[in-house]
């Protein structure tokens, strides 16, 4: 019985002497082929790894079947992963993919009229948003701060606004005697940086325009909520040590 070549599978010719010599590697680029004369059809070479990297096993097959979830579990996989020093990988990209790939209607916001029953969840809505401006200006009081919007709180003046038909914040528009008080423009959390607050802000400022209304608002000295009414046309006109005043006079329309 013939010898078999247990790397290549083939015969061995006992005839056959090797009189070449092995070629020197290098790590840099592809190593060249030897001519196949056996009629199997090639092997592909691999490429170098990179210094102190493993080389890979397999190539890539685009006929294996896709990871399970797709690019969005792959991302949260990586967001999870511990990097170097136990620290996440890529919490910051795996938070912008996910914005720019939400689920299909998760987005999707409403308004509809407060009653009575929201008081208690737009009250604890304040008191998670408001808590860090408060803090930082030392002036937060677990008590007061829900205590406030409930002693103020109007349904007729209020809308809940709604993500995906859940409770997700609420805005009031209070009439005044020079104007009308945009008041208690909260969005929890997990929905803030999609752009519903600049949707929902918008479209209130379009009711304003039509009506031709001023609006007035007061927001914490240091909050960032004042760049997004600076944005949408409020200008200051007065503050003091915790409060800033805004005003926007209202915009006609075409014509």
């Amino acid at each position: 019985m013939r010898e078999v070549n247990p790397l290549r599978g083939l015969p061995v010719d006992p005839n056959f002497t090797r009189t070449d010599t092995l070629r020197p590697t290098r790590t840099d680029t592809l190593r060249p082929t030897r001519p196949d004369t056996s009629g199997h059809p090639a092997r592909p070479e691999l490429p170098a790894a990179p210094d102190g990297l493993a080389r890979p096993d397999r190539l890539a097959r685009p006929d294996r079947p896709a990871r399970p979830g797709g690019e969005q579990q792959l991302v949260e996989e990586l967001a999870h992963r511990p990097g170097p020093g136990g620290q996440h990988a890529l919490p910051d990209q795996a938070a912008a993919f996910g914005a720019r790939h939400s689920i299909a209607g998760m987005d999707e916001w409403g308004l509809r009229p407060a009653g009575p029953a929201d008081v208690d969840d737009v009250a604890e809505l304040r008191a998670v948003v408001l808590r860090g401006d408060l803090e930082r200006l030392g002036r937060f009081d677990e008590s007061r701060v829900r205590g406030r919007l409930r002693d103020g709180f109007v349904p007729a003046y209020t809308r809940v606004i709604e993500v995906g038909g859940v409770f997700a914040g609420c805005v009031a528009v209070r009439p005044g005697a020079d104007g009308h008080w945009l008041e208690h423009f909260y969005l929890a959390p997990h929905v803030q940086g999609r752009g519903i607050g600049s949707a929902v802000l918008g479209r209130l400022l379009g009711e304003a325009d039509r009506g031709s209304v001023r609006l007035r608002l007061n927001v914490l000295q240091g909050s960032a909520a004042r760049r997004l009414y600076e944005r949408h046309g409020f200008v200051v006109e007065r503050e003091d040590p915790v409060d800033v005043f805004l005003v926007r006079e209202p915009v006609a329309g075409p014509g």
